[in-house]
């Protein structure tokens, strides 16, 4: 029986080989897929990147890049798009470097992502010259496609482009990473001069790179950062290190995910793990998807999609699960643990916690105390994040706030109907409530505002305020825009960017000081800066307004010139504010906190 099911396996391999070299049929086969690519939008294209890319066929890539030529733009986005998935094919090269000076560039892009796979150290002078496009989505994939093909020249060239950088951070990121993936030592000191810089997001991109490059003060920082005292800095380190693809950073990450006490952290380090390649680190992950350990299967998921495992693999693993016990002698999830500290109130909060619930107080009254006490806390950019993941930032703090943190948290407290004001901080921060980098409500026009309103905890009372003075602002978000600005500071999946028409009620900026005196206290005063279309948001910048005999005051964490949570005459900040000329403010919008019992009650 089994001489006999050989022989027909063999025969019909034979039968298929002859079918693949028959001139007229594989033709044929030719026509009709270049026809289908053709006839199938871009977005739609991944069942056919997925049969061609288990077809192993060594001639589709050279077919389709015969469309590289093709008059229809489109045709010629798609076949660059197709190739940057298909296998290593060195006859699509030639047609791909000339695609770099297609007159679209939607085109020069994706040619420049499939030179990444199938291009090599011979292509860095062709993607050089795309580091001073017209069009910047072109300038950061050249940026990345010269990181991939690494090697001295590549390393030069974005050595180049770093001196010419000048404010744009997101580029200056792409830069650094590039350059620590090139593997040129030339750049340590490029990348040393950078350790110096004002940005956290900068300092750590160069020590990445440094690492990479084989320094070794910047890989016993790296190290050191695993045993970090706050478990924020352990996840940073985490992520750092699962871009350092070397026997140390592996072993490093291994004996962290054997130790770590805290349940997000050990997330974020199995996902660093995962990012290398290592079992023991995606069997981690996929276990906390499966069993929703220390409920965090929603940032295992996430995690799953960023290091994008797919279902052969998925299959796979949990063979390796099933056989093995865990894989690479790793055991189960470790037992639910209590909440990180920095994520509950201390002591003194805690306080104040009970005595506003002992005690009948208005809910403008423990918007008050909650933002007070909240005074003198310093500033830090971002310091929130879903304790795993991209931003592994933590969920709750208390020790540092930004602006919009701050208020979220002080929003929290005074509506949360328990001592833990998470879920409800979550319910502000998230669109459904989960912690998901995608469904964080980053946009305040596009979705941060008409959320929370919409959810009952706030109303707009510009217009009462304001009354005749009020104009409208908008903002439109298009796939024009996201295509422009996307990137490190904003990550997200085409489905995850809002589109659409946004508007906003605000008191002129000139006619500001009219009104003052008429907001009540803890309304949310929003800042509504000019519109530029290459920035997605118009509102900079919120606090909460509160009235002291005849002064108005402004409770705010301020970066400029403070540093810190203060309370500063809103005529001060107000005048402050028009003298901004690189970017004006128009004027100011207004929002009235509510208790909302309903929705709370719930969470």
């Amino acid at each position: 029986m089994w001489r006999v099911m050989r022989i027909t396996g063999r025969l019909l391999s034979l039968a298929l080989l002859l079918a693949l070299l028959a001139p007229t049929p594989a033709k044929a086969q030719n026509e009709l897929l270049l026809l289908r690519i053709r006839q199938t939008p871009k977005e739609a294209l991944d069942p056919l990147i997925n049969e061609l890319s288990f077809g192993h066929h060594p001639r589709v890539p050279y077919d389709i890049s015969s469309l590289l030529q093709d008059p229809d733009t489109q045709a010629r986005i798609k076949a660059a798009y197709l190739l940057g998935f298909l296998d290593k094919n060195p006859r699509v090269v030639g047609p791909l470097s000339t695609a770099t000076e297609d007159p679209d560039w939607e085109v020069r892009r994706e040619a420049l992502f499939a030179l990444r796979r199938h291009g090599g150290r011979a292509q860095v002078k062709v993607v050089a010259a795309l580091l001073g496009d017209a069009q910047r989505p072109v300038r950061l994939e050249a940026v990345r496609t010269l990181g991939a093909l690494g090697g001295p020249a590549a390393g030069k060239a974005l050595r180049g482009a770093l001196t010419k950088v000048g404010e744009d951070r997101e580029l200056e990121v792409y830069l650094l990473e590039a350059i620590g993936d090139t593997g040129d030592r030339a750049s340590a000191p490029a990348l040393k001069a950078k350790l110096k810089s004002p940005s956290e997001t900068i300092r750590l991109t160069a020590l990445r790179g440094l690492a990479l490059l084989g320094d070794p003060s910047a890989r016993q920082q790296l190290l050191a950062g695993l045993a970090a005292p706050e478990p924020y800095q352990r996840q940073d380190a985490a992520a750092l290190l699962g871009k350092v693809e070397a026997p140390w950073s592996k072993k490093a990450l291994e004996k962290a995910l054997a130790g770590e006490p805290d349940p997000r952290t050990r997330l974020s380090v199995a996902e660093a793990l995962g990012a290398q390649g290592v079992d023991a680190g995606l069997i981690y992950v996929l276990k906390v998807l499966d069993t929703d350990a220390d409920g965090l299967a929603v940032p295992a998921a996430d995690a799953m999609g960023r290091l994008k495992v797919d279902q052969k693999t998925v299959d796979r693993l949990r063979q390796k699960m099933a056989t093995e016990g865990g894989g690479a002698g790793m055991g189960a999830p470790a037992p639910p643990a209590a909440r990180p500290a920095d994520t509950v109130p201390g002591e003194e909060l805690g306080r104040l916690i009970r005595s506003l619930r002992e005690r009948p107080a208005t809910h403008a009254e423990r918007l008050a105390a909650f933002s007070d006490h909240f005074k003198g806390v310093p500033y830090q950019i971002s310091p929130l994040g879903e304790g795993a993941g991209f931003d592994p930032d933590p969920l709750a703090r208390y020790d540092a706030v930004d602006c919009l943190t701050y208020v979220e948290q002080v929003l929290a407290l005074a509506a949360s109907p328990v001592e833990d004001p998470l879920p409800v901080l979550l319910d502000l921060r998230y669109a459904r409530g989960r912690p998901s980098f995608g469904e964080r409500n980053h946009l305040m026009m596009a979705e941060w505002i008409p959320r929370n309103v919409e959810k009952g905890y706030l109303i707009d009372v510009t217009r009462e305020v304001g009354g005749e003075h009020v104009v409208e602002t908008e903002k439109t978000l298009d796939a024009a825009l996201w295509a422009s600005r996307r990137g490190v500071d904003l990550p997200l999946a085409s489905e995850e960017v809002p589109t659409g028409l946004y508007r906003l009620p605000i008191i002129p900026i000139a006619v500001f000081p009219e009104v003052m005196a008429r907001i009540p206290d803890a309304t949310l005063l929003l800042v509504v800066r000019r519109d530029l279309p290459v920035r997605p948001y118009r509102v900079t910048h919120l606090g909460f307004v509160f009235q002291k005999g005849e002064v108005t005051y402004l409770r705010h964490a301020a970066k400029a010139g403070y540093h810190q949570v203060v309370d500063e005459r809103l005529d001060t900040f107000v005048r402050r504010n028009a003298n901004y000329k690189k970017w004006p403010v128009e004027g100011f919008n207004l929002l009235a906190p509510r208790e909302n019992p309903a929705r709370t009650a719930n969470l």
